[in-house]
C-alpha cells in the first residue's frame, strides 16, 4: 500500500517506467495490475456497504418508522462490524464490539458507544453512527452539539481514544408531520457537513465519515412515508475503511 501511494505521487507519464525498491522492479503494467486489484477490493466493499444501507432502510419501513426496535440500528452496525473484523484481527489483540460502555467525564462516568474496537482490552477506536431518515435540518444543530459534547467528555477520560463518527443520509430527506406524512423534501449536499470539520480540526475526533446516498422516492408530499422506490448509489466518494484507518492498523 505504501508503494502504491508513492507511485501515485510520482505521476510519471512515460509509456513504461521502472521503480527499484529493495532490489524489486515494477513495470508500469505491473503497477496498474496492483492498483486495479486495490480498486476492485474497494469497489466490493462499497457495494457491500450500500447493500447494508438498503437492508437497513427496508427494516426501517417493515418495523414502522416510529418503532424503537434495535433491529434497525443493529443492521447498519453489524454491517460495519463485519468490515472491521477483516482489518482488526483477534490474533493481533483486537476485539470489535457493539453497544460497549466507555469511560466518560459525565455524571454516570460512562457512555454506551455504537461500535468499539479494543486493543489488548483497552478502548482504541470508537464509531458513533448516525443514519438520518427524516427531518434532518430540523435536528441537525442539536445532533452536532450533542455529538460535540459526547466527544469532549469521552476524550477527557480517554485522551488517546480515536473517535470516528459515521453520518449516513439520503440526498433527499423528507420532513414529516405528526402522522408520518411528508410535508416537504430537504436536499442534502456535502456543504451540510462543513460544521463537523471543526471536530477534526480541534482533535475531538480522528476523522469523519460522511456519506450521502442517492435515492428515488416513490412517495410525494402529503403522502405517508412508508417506502422508497430505490437506493441507487453513493453521491459522496466512498472511502474504504482500510484507507481511513491505515495509520491505525
Amino acid at each position: 500500500m505504501i508503494l502504491i501511494n508513492f507511485l501515485n505521487r510520482l505521476k510519471i507519464k512515460s509509456n513504461i517506467y521502472i521503480y527499484n525498491f529493495t532490489n524489486m522492479s515494477y513495470t508500469e503494467k505491473q503497477y496498474f495490475e496492483i492498483n486495479s486489484q486495490f480498486q476492485t477490493q474497494n469497489s466490493k466493499e462499497e457495494e457491500y456497504f450500500l447493500d447494508v444501507i438498503k437492508k437497513t432502510i427496508k427494516i426501517y419501513f417493515e418495523l414502522g418508522s416510529s418503532s424503537r426496535s434495535s433491529k434497525k440500528v443493529n443492521c447498519i452496525h453489524e454491517g460495519i462490524v463485519d468490515i472491521l473484523l477483516t482489518l482488526f484481527l483477534k490474533e493481533k489483540g483486537y476485539t470489535v464490539k457493539m453497544e460497549q460502555n466507555i469511560q466518560s467525564h459525565n455524571f454516570s462516568e460512562k457512555k454506551k458507544c455504537d461500535i468499539v474496537i479494543l486493543k489488548n482490552n483497552t478502548p482504541f477506536i470508537v464509531f458513533p453512527v448516525k443514519f438520518s431518515m427524516s427531518s434532518y435540518k430540523k435536528n441537525r444543530n442539536n445532533y452536532l452539539e450533542n455529538l460535540t459534547g459526547e466527544l469532549y467528555l469521552m476524550k477527557a477520560k480517554n485522551p488517546n481514544l480515536n473517535i470516528i463518527p459515521i453520518n449516513i443520509i439520503m440526498d433527499k430527506v423528507p420532513t414529516l408531520d405528526g402522522s408520518k406524512k411528508i410535508k416537504n423534501f430537504e436536499h442534502i449536499y456535502t456543504d451540510n457537513f462543513i460544521p463537523y470539520n471543526i471536530l477534526v480540526k480541534n482533535k475531538l475526533c480522528y476523522d469523519m465519515i460522511n456519506y450521502i446516498v442517492e435515492v428515488e422516492h416513490s412517495k410525494k408530499e402529503n403522502e405517508l412515508f412508508d417506502n422508497i422506490q430505490s437506493i441507487k448509489q453513493f453521491k459522496t466518494q466512498y472511502r474504504s475503511f482500510k484507507s481511513i484507518l491505515k495509520d491505525l492498523l
